[in-house]
Parts: C-alpha cells; structure tokens; sequence
C-alpha cells in the first residue's frame, strides 16, 4: 500500500499521485505494499524554514524543552502543516508529479489524518493534488525522551485513502484512463480509493501504526523513523522525535 516519499510510512506514496496525474494505471501496475513503507526522508528540499521551524528544532534538541500539553492527547488538537517543499523529483516521469507541496496533519478528538498536497508551483499557490490518508488512533500512554521531553504514544489505524484532483489536465488523464474504474473524476472533488488497485492491496486498510508525537512551543513533532521496521509493531514505536519534518499550528 504505502511506499516511500513521505517523511514517514504515515504518508501517501510517489507512486501513487504519478498514478493520479499521469491517469496511467492498468491491471499490469503492481500495487505499492505497505511492507514496503519503512522509513523515507522527505524528497523535497524545504522553500522556507522560516526562524519558528528553526526554534521548533533547537527546543527539541535542549534537554531543557519543555513539551508542554505534549502528554496530553487534546493537546495534539488542531490543523497542523508543514513547510512548502519544492520537488526535487520533478520532471523525472514523464507527467511529473508537482513543483512544491505541503503535508498537513489534521488531529481531533480521536481522528487524524495525514495529507500531501501538490501544487503547480514552487511557492505551493496554485493546488493541484491532495491525497488524504484517514484514520483514529488511541493513547496507551507516554514515553520519555532521553531530551528529557514526554511524548504522547500514538497507535494510529489507516483506515481509507482518498484522492482529489484540482487541475483539468489531471482530470482529463484520470477520466481518459479511468483511473480507480471511474471516468466521472471532478475538480475539487474528493474519492475514497482505498479499494483501487492503483494504491492498494485489497486487505490493506485497516493498517495499523505505531507513533509518539509532541507539542513544544506550537510546534508539532512526529517520531523519527530509522528503521524499515519501525512503527510497524508496538516494540518498534519510535523513541526519538522527528526535528527536521516539522508541523506548524495553521488552524484548529
């Protein structure tokens, strides 16, 4: 299901937003496994870092960082996104995927949910794809960090992945191709695909994951995935946050 492009195995995959744009999926395209998820640095080169991501990384590095409602799950709540990142990969298919993105985390109550979105430029204006990975998790508990900081254990089920398309290039290549067996594809519109063989196996959802998260001066932090196993059990749950992928609070 998941393969590697995002900062984390939370994420959509490459392979599967090529499928989006380009509309080029048939039977012959072999469906992404989610063994195959891992640990993926993120492809993009950041646009802007900007001084609070820059303090947001030293806090959590400072074993005197205080996390704050970190060990608390309501204080996980809010809309939460990324830097813009320009693609590095751009141009390396022959549809492309998009020149910048962002990944945005979405937390309420016992939701979440994690996306990618693309953009046509490379100051993430224009909107192109957004692919939204949907799912509930639960809190057994905390885990202390050798920083000193808690971080809240986050058991994250994957339960449906959903596609939208915003440009009429990538509308026109979905319907042509009948990506999904739809030829109805809409701007704007989002379609649950957790079903289509372009991104998943059947049996693939519900997925589960295992995480820590935590809140240090309105920054979000995820863990720090090392490994091609981690996350994938709860003896494999990250120990370490992840300070380079971080989330800025944009919204509740």
């Amino acid at each position: 299901m998941f393969k590697q492009r995002f900062s984390t195995p939370r994420f959509v995959v490459a392979s599967a937003i090529v499928a989006v744009l380009a509309g080029c999926s048939s039977s012959d395209d072999p469906p992404v496994d989610v063994a195959e998820a891992g640990v993926a640095a993120t492809t993009g080169e950041a646009a802007t870092t900007g001084d609070d991501a820059a303090t947001a990384g030293n806090a959590a590095d400072d074993d005197t960082a205080t996390a704050g409602d970190a060990g608390s799950v309501a204080g996980l709540d809010g809309y939460w996104e990324s830097a813009c990142f320009v693609e590095e990969e751009l141009g390396e298919w022959e549809f492309g995927l998009f020149a910048s993105s962002i990944e945005g985390v979405k937390i309420s109550g016992d939701s979440i949910a994690f996306s990618l979105i693309g953009f046509s430029d490379e100051a993430c204006t224009t909107k192109n794809t957004e692919q939204t990975l949907e799912a509930t998790y639960t809190s057994p508990g905390t885990t202390e960090l050798v920083t000193g900081n808690v971080a809240t254990q986050l058991d994250i089920t994957f339960n449906s992945f959903n596609s939208t398309a915003y440009e009429e290039d990538v509308i026109a290549s979905s319907n042509e191709a009948t990506l999904c067996g739809r030829s109805d594809w809409q701007a704007g519109v989002s379609y649950d695909v957790s079903d289509c063989d372009a991104f998943a196996e059947e049996g693939d959802f519900p997925t589960t994951y295992y995480d820590i998260a935590a809140v240090i001066d309105d920054i979000l932090y995820m863990g720090d995935y090392s490994g091609e196993e981690d996350g994938v059990s709860p003896e494999t749950r990250p120990t370490a946050l992840d300070t380079v992928n971080l989330f800025n609070r944009v919204g509740n």
